[in-house]
């Protein structure tokens, strides 16, 4: 038995956007990630967050979504029900990151129906002299993936 040429690690239609690329600060404050197109993706979306460093004295952050219609329209958050626990269905938020429980990878999902057509991920780094990574992406189904 030969190996597979023909393996894809994942489904041909599944398009990653970067929402925000991995960063480092180290200060507190607040970042906001890029504005991101979602109209060429269908169904539910996938939201995940990566933050693998989060040191300082008392360290947190927070995690939040904004949505907007296009450039010419002001950033608001999104519906509480948008943000979504992707085993129940049911509304959800993302957890505090701190240095003592950690929730360094989190995953919701997004309600595209519930969405407008541009969607950011805002983080919150605070606590004295914090030092942060960071970074998310959007995961869901191209609907031009089959063209």
């Amino acid at each position: 038995m030969g190996f597979n040429t023909q393996f894809t690690p994942y489904p041909a239609k599944l398009k990653f956007l970067e929402a925000q690329p991995l960063t480092r600060v180290t200060a507190a404050g607040t970042t906001n990630g890029a504005a991101v197109s979602i109209g060429e993706l269908e169904g539910t979306l996938a939201l995940v967050v990566q933050a693998p460093l989060l040191t300082g004295t008392t360290p947190t952050l927070t995690i939040s979504v904004e949505h907007r219609v296009d450039s010419t329209d002001s950033w608001a958050a999104i519906p509480a029900a948008a943000l979504i626990n992707p085993s129940t269905g049911a509304a959800a938020s993302f957890t505090v990151v701190n240095d003592t429980t950690g929730n360094g990878l989190q995953k919701l999902g997004l309600a595209k129906g519930l969405l407008k057509a541009q969607v950011r991920v805002n983080f919150v780094v605070a606590g004295t002299s914090p030092v942060s990574i960071f970074g998310a992406q959007i995961v869901g189904s191209d609907k031009y993936g089959d063209q």
